[in-house]
């Protein structure tokens, strides 16, 4: 099932359940709207997958996730239809009033609660910026790692050095 140029705001809750991790916010109300926007929003049953392609805009609240395609994937057990992973590709921004955090490319796990991001990595508050090729922020402990490199390769491609620029609160 295809849906073009759509603003579907059930994609959604489920989905969302899940970015609002994204977002470095705490939001626990399940009653505020989730608004995507795409240029199509497929949904393929025979994968337990839901797809939401070009200029990708998803906003709960305050925070927003945007990319060129993002991808939840769903579990069929007895937790059927609950996002387990969700994949932001092409230009990933995540930002609320307090951050923002971008990459290439971009991997939430819900189950282990850490976002991944790749390629050309900068998350900052607005005031200190932290540069590399690699991010992971575990929600779980709030602690946020950014690298010169994928861990996750064989052989990691290591790009010049991680790049933080720390502006004092006086």
């Amino acid at each position: 099932m295809v849906y073009r140029n759509q603003h579907i705001q059930w994609f959604f809750c489920l989905l969302m359940m899940g970015v609002t991790s994204l977002s470095f916010a705490d939001i626990t109300s399940t009653q505020e709207p989730v608004h995507i926007n795409a240029d199509e929003i497929r949904f393929e049953k025979e994968f337990n997958k839901a797809t939401a392609l070009g200029r990708v805009s998803i906003i709960k609240g305050t925070s927003k996730l945007t990319a060129e395609k993002v991808e939840a994937y769903f579990s069929t057990g007895e937790k059927k239809n609950k996002i387990y992973l969700i994949k932001a590709f092409k230009n990933v921004k995540i930002e609320n009033p307090n951050h923002v955090a971008t990459g290439d490319d971009g991997i939430y796990d819900l189950e282990t609660e850490e976002i991944i991001l790749e390629g050309n990595v900068t998350v900052n508050d607005h005031k200190n910026s932290v540069r590399g090729a690699y991010g992971v922020m575990n929600q779980k402990t709030g602690i946020t790692r950014v690298l010169n490199h994928n861990p996750r390769q064989s052989k990691p491609k290591k790009c010049s050095q991680v790049s933080a620029l720390l502006v004092s609160n006086e």
